[in-house]
């Protein structure tokens, strides 16, 4: 039986180089589901991303690859909606309370690949622009989107 690349891919990451870094894999990845299918499609729909529902849709979907070059695209659809449509937040705020793993999944996507600009628009939105209801995911927001430079 010949192993698609994207599978040995994940097994290499997530069963080799990664344990012996103690690295633990999210719940949501799978490396034994990740196949080609899971890897090319998320990168080709980044660019839709645009709303909270959608990056929703995409992790229940792509989110058994949430690695590599799929991963960095989650990175820069939750830095911009967070970043640039902050009216939005509520929408976020409703979805993290119905899946926990989508809340873990959207913390885990504020690392360091998110650029300089859009963790200061987070912070500054968490900090001047919190809606009533959710000064909690604010103070999360603005412990998480720290600056790296």
């Amino acid at each position: 039986m010949r192993i698609p690349a994207a599978v040995m891919s994940c097994v290499l990451i997530y069963g080799g180089v990664a344990a012996a870094q103690g690295y633990k894999a999210p719940p949501w990845v799978s490396a034994s589901r990740c196949s080609a299918k899971y890897t090319d499609e998320p990168e080709k729909a980044v660019d839709y991303l645009k709303d909270w529902a959608a990056l929703y849709r995409a992790f229940r979907l792509y989110g058994i690859c949430d690695d590599g070059s799929v991963a960095e695209g989650f990175s820069d659809a939750v830095a911009k909606l967070l970043a640039n449509q902050w009216q939005t937040l509520p929408e976020l705020a409703k979805l993290a309370r119905s899946d926990r793993q989508f809340e873990q999944f959207v913390f885990r996507h504020l690392d360091e690949t998110v650029n300089q600009e859009d963790d200061l628009a987070i912070i500054g939105n968490a900090q001047k622009r919190c809606p009533d209801g959710l000064a909690a995911l604010c103070r999360r927001l603005v412990a998480k989107a720290k600056p790296s430079n």
